[in-house]
């Protein structure tokens, strides 16, 4: 079981006041969806990230955050992934989708294997029986 959240302060709650013993998650959205106040731009930074440690082992980033394009038939990876294994935080991706496949990428298999190859540790899918 994971719990997972894109509020910091319910997973610091959750791990503060109810000693939860489950791996956390903190979500990481793109300020651009205007959902909340949070600044996620910031939490996506090496800074960010690092304070991310005092509460959560994951963080579950947007695919547009970590697949910066496809250059060349490779991908080519924004620094948030390196960033993340710097701070030694696990890395979750979402969402993958076989009907919104990122530019240049040609199955949820190549993306996947690309993913696992870049260190990614979980994916969120909608689309878990396709390969």
């Amino acid at each position: 079981i994971y719990l997972q959240s894109f509020d910091p302060e319910t997973l610091r709650r959750v791990k503060r006041e109810f000693h939860c013993d489950f791996p956390l998650v903190q979500l990481i959205a793109d300020n651009a969806w205007g959902e909340t106040p949070i600044d996620y731009d910031a939490l996506r930074t090496y800074a960010g990230l690092e304070s991310l440690t005092s509460y959560v082992d994951h963080v579950g980033l947007w695919i547009g955050h970590v697949l910066k394009e496809v250059k060349d038939g490779q991908p080519v990876w924004t620094d948030v992934l390196t960033n993340a294994e710097k701070v030694g935080l696990k890395v979750h991706v979402y969402t993958l989708r076989a009907d919104q496949l990122p530019q240049g990428v040609e199955s949820l298999k190549q993306l996947r294997g690309w993913l696992k190859e870049a260190g990614v540790q979980g994916v969120f899918s909608d689309f878990p029986d396709q390969k």
